[in-house]
């Protein structure tokens, strides 16, 4: 069965946030199971919906581990 992917408008919707903020925070590495085709991006939902259920999404994650 393959992965089901998820489009960064998708993510928008599941997270809450602007497009260009799931933009950025994919680039910064601060959204797991990122999927790059190109200048394409795609979300690995498996990944996403673990990463929901954990809670750790929030605005300021990189500011808190340094």
């Amino acid at each position: 069965m393959a992965e089901q992917l998820l489009s960064a408008q998708e993510v928008s919707r599941r997270v809450k946030w602007n497009l260009i903020t799931v933009y950025t925070k994919a680039k910064a590495g601060m959204i797991p199971g990122v999927v790059r085709f190109g200048k394409s991006v795609r979300f690995r939902e498996s990944v996403i919906e673990g990463w929901l259920s954990k809670g750790d999404r929030g605005p300021s994650q990189r500011a808190r581990s340094r």
